[in-house]
């Protein structure tokens, strides 16, 4: 095996980096919100090493396939988790039924339109988008319940998600030498940091 693209498969793996320690600065706490936090830290975590595989190292077959599946459905239940974590804290408790069941019904279907497409990414940036919308609302719904400087973290999060989505879209690189998917690592990398501080303000129902 063969190293094929360094740049992306570096920022891969710091992107894993960022995750885990996101993942073990909240796993254990015991509010839900912040367990679904961890949750789709987590799973960032294990899709963004199954990139750096991917894009670092030439693979079977088998293992290509492996790594597809790993990194769209991680990314779809990082998405769910992460929508969850916001409608923990941002909806009354006697909507969680019915937005909880929402939201696997969203994730399953997903999972199943990936499952059926693998290595066909418009399906993971459909998923992804579509999460990010339904944040977004959540976050104004959250922000008008508690508010408090979270919505400001959460916002820029989700704006740096978007853009770097259009970075990778456009294929856009200031240096020939890396690939527009390290650019877009690069920025999701400063989104997954102020969503971790929004998730943080967002759970306990005070700035930061």
């Amino acid at each position: 095996m063969v190293l094929i693209d360094l740049s992306t498969s570096l920022t891969d793996v710091g992107l894993a980096i960022e995750s885990a320690l996101f993942c073990g600065l909240l796993v254990g706490r015991r509010s839900p919100g912040l367990r679904y936090w961890a949750i789709a830290f987590g799973c960032t975590a294990i899709a963004a090493l199954a990139g750096a595989l991917y894009h670092g190292l030439v693979l079977p077959k088998w293992g290509v396939m492996i790594c597809h599946a790993t990194i769209a459905h991680g990314i779809g239940l990082a998405s769910s988790s992460m929508v969850l974590g916001i409608v923990s804290r941002s909806l009354p408790a006697s909507f969680y039924p019915w937005c909880f069941s929402a939201i696997g019904v969203y994730f399953v279907v997903f999972s199943g339109l990936k499952q059926q497409h693998l290595g066909d990414f418009r399906y993971v940036a459909a998923d992804y988008l579509v999460a990010l919308g339904i944040g977004v609302g959540l976050a104004i719904a959250a922000s008008i319940r508690h508010p408090s400087h979270f919505g400001t973290w959460l916002m820029a999060g989700f704006s740096i998600s978007g853009l770097s989505a259009c970075v990778l879209m456009w294929q856009w690189t200031p240096i020939r030498a890396i690939h527009p998917e390290a650019i877009y690592h690069l920025f999701q990398m400063v989104a997954l940091y102020c969503l971790f501080r929004g998730s943080g303000t967002l759970t306990h129902g005070h700035a930061h």
